[in-house]
C-alpha cells in the first residue's frame, strides 16, 4: 500500500516519527472498518500492505494495547494469542525489527497464559 508523506512533517529526533509513519495506515484501516466489520476487511486490509507495514502496523497494535497497565499487557497478550493469525503477525513484526528479547518474553508470555489457563 503506497502512502505519501513528506520529509518535512516528521521530527527524526522525536517521538512523533512512530507516530507520522502509522497515522495513515490506521485512518484507512479506520474508514474501511466503519464500512464494514468483518474479519475478510481486516485480512483484506493486512495483505495490501508491505513487509514493513506489516510489521509497523502489528507492533503499534500490540504495544498500544499492552503498554496501559500490567494487567492489559496480561489481557491484550491472551486476546491476540487466541487469535493465531494475530499472534503470528505479532512475532512476524518482532522478526522483521530483529527483536529477540520482546521475542523471547511472548514466548514466556505464551507459557504463563497457557499454564494459566489449564
Amino acid at each position: 500500500m503506497i502512502i505519501k508523506v513528506r520529509e518535512e512533517d516528521f521530527d527524526f529526533n522525536g517521538p512523533s516519527l512512530h507516530q507520522r509513519c502509522f497515522e495513515p495506515l490506521i485512518k484507512i484501516y479506520k474508514v474501511r472498518m466503519s464500512e464494514e466489520t468483518n474479519i475478510c476487511v481486516k485480512e483484506h486490509f493486512y495483505e495490501e500492505l508491505s513487509e514493513g507495514q506489516k510489521a509497523l502496523f502489528m507492533f503499534n497494535v500490540y504495544y498500544t494495547h499492552i503498554s496501559e497497565s500490567l494487567i492489559e499487557f496480561y489481557w491484550w497478550s491472551a486476546y491476540f494469542m487466541a487469535q493465531p493469525k494475530s499472534w503470528a503477525a505479532i512475532k512476524a513484526c518482532l522478526n522483521y525489527f530483529n527483536d529477540e528479547s520482546f521475542l523471547l518474553l511472548l514466548e514466556k508470555i505464551g507459557q504463563e497464559i497457557n499454564y494459566a489457563s489449564a
